[in-house]
């Protein structure tokens, strides 16, 4: 089906001949289609600019599991609110550490007056993704306050030079709170904690003052698409802070090892969870096991990491330069990616590498800039 922009099922199928127009007898896409494609290649260049950005990230996932969660009749937020997002939860986290190789992530979900937190600050993607699989019942209402309390507890812990944020996804317009939120809020920014909110009914005034004081993103979604671009936009690094420190991280490198079947040695307790294991990784520092990477070793402190980690986060620092829309002058042109005719898929638009010089067709540019960080022809 064709690209559309409705706003549900319903529009998206009455939409579809919108992406269909005819050029000089032969069908091809519309000048809205096109409209559409340069807005999403936009949203993916965002990161081009000439900025600093920290690499090192704690991030607090907050989820509101109250009442208005459970609501089924929003025929955008099939089956459930509750159920999409925490679905699109889990595709955010995939996302996260995938671009976010050395950062850490919290989960806190709020519901019937109180905030739980399901998994402490860490790297590690099957522990997070194993705690949203448990049985949630959307219950009550939400506490924003608690909520906020319960990232501070954590988050002011963290290194400084690490970006503290926080990311809210609520569906309620109502808050349940113990004492006055607006002191919490002077907390999150006395702390240098950004807040962004995602909210999938309306427009709250305390989250609007939450934001605009810890100069965060305030969104309410339209539809599922626009709540998992809202979610992933969050993936990309944000900027430093101006006036934040700078300084040498000291980071370990270990050494994986596993059990020897000989003499079985390396068979030794683990220092994150205090369980006997046969393999982990070993800390250069002061040789104590660790389950997982990245973490910080609990008996040095030293951040460990993987060498690919840190590759792949140098992807924000030295990002993509932008490719330049430029009409085709012949038919016969093909992509420097895939191969295919330009033609036959781009409607005479094609998008120019600025340094080689070569064509690339939108699927091909979407590639490179979201999952490949580099050209193909230039490396």
């Amino acid at each position: 089906m064709a690209e559309t922009t409705g706003r549900n099922v319903e529009d998206a199928v009455e939409a579809s001949w919108k992406g269909i127009g005819e050029k000089d007898g032969e069908i091809g896409y519309n000048s809205l289609i096109l409209e559409n494609r340069r807005k999403k290649r936009l949203r993916a260049n965002d990161d081009v600019e000439n900025v600093r950005r920290g690499m090192c990230r704690c991030v607090c996932l907050v989820i509101d599991m109250s009442a208005p969660m459970d609501d089924a009749s929003d025929p955008e937020l099939r089956p459930s609110r509750g159920q999409c997002v925490l679905a699109l939860c889990r595709e955010f986290i995939r996302n996260f550490f995938e671009k976010n190789p050395i950062s850490h992530l919290s989960i806190v979900i709020t519901y019937d007056g109180i905030a739980e937190r399901l998994t402490d600050l860490s790297g590690n993607v099957a522990k997070h993704l194993e705690s949203l699989q448990r049985h949630i019942t959307p219950i009550g209402e939400p506490s924003y306050q608690n909520a906020l309390k319960e990232c501070i507890k954590f988050l002011r812990a963290t290194p400084a030079e690490a970006s503290r944020e926080i990311i809210m996804v609520t569906a309620s317009l109502t808050t349940c709170d113990p004492d006055n939120i607006h002191d919490t809020i002077e907390e999150l920014v006395q702390q240098n904690i950004k807040c962004s909110v995602i909210a999938l009914a309306a427009e709250v005034r305390i989250c609007q003052t939450l934001c605009q004081k810890s100069k965060g993103k305030h969104v309410v979604i339209l539809h599922k698409q626009h709540l998992r671009e809202s979610l992933m936009s969050h993936c990309v690094p944000p900027p430093s802070q101006l006036g934040a420190a700078v300084r040498m991280l000291p980071m370990g490198f270990p050494k994986f090892v596993a059990k020897n079947e000989n003499n079985g040695e390396h068979i030794s307790p683990c220092s994150c969870c205090d369980k006997i294991t046969s393999k982990g990784y070993i800390c250069p520092r002061c040789s104590s096991k660790s389950c997982y990477v990245p973490i910080e070793c609990k008996t040095c402190g030293l951040q460990l990491v993987a060498p690919t980690d840190l590759a792949r986060s140098y992807h924000h620092l030295c990002p993509v330069a932008q490719f330049k829309e430029k009409p085709l002058s012949s038919d016969k042109q093909a992509c420097s990616g895939c191969g295919k005719p330009l033609a036959e898929d781009d409607y005479n638009v094609a998008y120019e590498c600025p340094k080689c010089h070569d064509l690339f067709c939108f699927s091909c540019d979407t590639f490179i800039h979201e999952t490949l960080h580099n050209c193909p022809s230039c490396d």
